[in-house]
């Protein structure tokens, strides 16, 4: 049987005697804790072993977007890759750097101050973070 929203909504944030699941088609499951919190997660057989991935807590992730994430799952599990390893992997390879975070901040903030200020960030930034952490990794 599937689960609706709406009985997700109704379940949230109201404490229970004991954690159980609700089962939703595909593997997806909910599981709703004694303090009322619920998080999605997707139960597989990993080489005969059971597994169980959790893809996120609602209302961070809607009932859709968890529909929505086991069709990729389950073609990791068909190519024979472990899905929380490369799940791992996808999440390793678009994070963004610091130098990112600094391009992005020149442009939003520092574009908005007076030419001395934005003189100022861009040395301070070029001389000390840009390119200097990237070695770490």
């Amino acid at each position: 049987m599937t689960i609706s929203y709406s009985k997700l909504k109704s379940l949230l944030n109201k404490p229970r005697l004991k954690r159980f699941e609700l089962t939703d088609r595909d593997g997806l499951n909910a599981r709703v804790t004694q303090t009322g919190s619920i998080s999605f997660q997707y139960r597989y057989r990993f080489q005969t072993v059971p597994k169980r991935l959790t893809l996120g807590c609602l209302p961070n992730l809607t009932l859709a977007q968890a529909r929505n994430k086991i069709p990729q799952l389950r073609q990791l599990l068909k190519n024979g890759k472990y899905p929380i390893v490369e799940l791992k992997r996808i999440a390793a390879a678009n994070r963004a750097t610091l130098d990112d975070c600094i391009s992005a901040f020149l442009e939003r903030h520092v574009s908005k101050l007076r030419k001395n200020t934005q003189n100022l960030y861009r040395y301070t930034l070029k001389r000390h973070a840009i390119g200097v952490f990237s070695l770490c990794a």
